[in-house]
């Protein structure tokens, strides 16, 4: 009785160390295969975030898409503040979006996100154990700041930061948080990283559900029966030009239809020949009899007859304009 009593004993011991450190050992997560893109504006951040997070549940769409949902305002809880290509600084100029419009911004696009306030590293840990990721508002690369009360045109009061930045987060081990920021990954602490998300709200956004197969023909404009094998339509959705004027972006599919690209562009007139547009037919001698002469193939398919390769080059027209330089070939 006393042997098994002892050997109860050790046992019992033995467990109390081994549990706690399994315990440990399994408070984990981490969500493969996200890819993080670097921005291509200077105050794109939510929006190139938004971007890559929608691309890892299957949805495409690209931040300037998601930006075209979002409306201007002086508050980043209703709208964007600013401009997205202007230097980041404090509201009325620019500064940036919060999750509410943000999220607003993806369901107008048919993509399920929800934005969070007030959150806690626990719910954090919670939605990456779930297999979600989980966009973040920091204080640049998750360093500390400090929060400034800023009062909206509309009344509303709220904070704002210097170096206001949005990361994804992906995964969690005993080092801390695993974070994407603008392309880049990184590790930091759990209690650096709240002492980071802490200063604007603990603001955060998610992304629930995949896209459907419906979401992807539709995409590509085929029938959700046949969407992985037919033809793309020839109608296929393009992504929306955009050009900048004022502090705005503007869809070109938005604009009156009497609008044309030389009053678009400031009254230029950037028309140019042609090389194109009389091209005289070129019948190829076939004849069998006859002896192969390179002359008989000059100008099919490339360029007209009474033209080399080389001058058609030369004749390749010169562009200028609000959208940049084109120079001739």
């Amino acid at each position: 009785m006393k042997k098994k009593m002892f050997f109860l004993i050790v046992l019992l011991f033995c467990l109390s160390g081994i549990l706690p450190a399994a315990a440990q050992q399994s408070e984990k997560a981490a969500i493969p295969n996200f890819i993080s893109k670097a921005m291509e504006y200077r105050s794109i951040s939510e929006a190139q975030s938004a971007s890559d997070l929608a691309a890892h549940f299957g949805f495409a769409v690209t931040p300037l898409e998601i930006m075209a949902e979002i409306p201007l305002t002086d508050n980043p809880n209703t709208g964007y503040v600013g401009h997205y290509d202007d230097k980041p600084s404090l509201p009325p100029e620019t500064y940036g979006v919060y999750q509410t419009p943000l999220a607003e911004a993806l369901v107008k696009l048919n993509i399920p996100a929800h934005g969070f306030e007030g959150q806690t590293t626990d719910d954090l840990k919670e939605f990456l154990r779930s297999g979600y990721p989980v966009i973040c508002w920091v204080i640049g690369h998750t360093a500390p700041g400090e929060g400034i009360d800023y009062t909206s045109e509309d009344g509303e009061n709220t904070v704002v930061a210097h170096q206001m930045n949005t990361v994804t987060v992906t995964g969690f081990d005993h080092n801390g948080f695993s974070i994407w920021d603008n392309g880049v990954n990184y590790t930091r602490t759990e209690i650096d990283f709240n002492t980071s998300w802490k200063v604007l709200g603990h603001r955060a956004l998610i992304i629930r559900g995949q896209a459907s197969v419906t979401d992807m023909a539709q995409w590509w404009d085929r029938s959700p029966e046949n969407w992985w094998k037919e033809e793309p339509a020839e109608t296929q959705p393009e992504t929306p030009a955009v050009v900048e004027s004022g502090r705005s972006p503007i869809l070109l599919q938005n604009l009156p239809r009497e609008t044309t690209i030389e009053s678009l562009l400031g009254g230029q007139n950037n028309t140019a020949a042609d090389p194109f547009a009389s091209v005289p037919e070129v019948v190829p001698d076939f004849d069998p009899n006859s002896i192969p002469n390179p002359e008989d193939y000059l100008g099919w398919f490339w360029y007209p007859e009474d033209q080399s390769q080389t001058d058609l080059g030369n004749t390749f027209p010169s562009y200028s304009g609000a959208f940049g330089n084109i120079a001739q070939g």
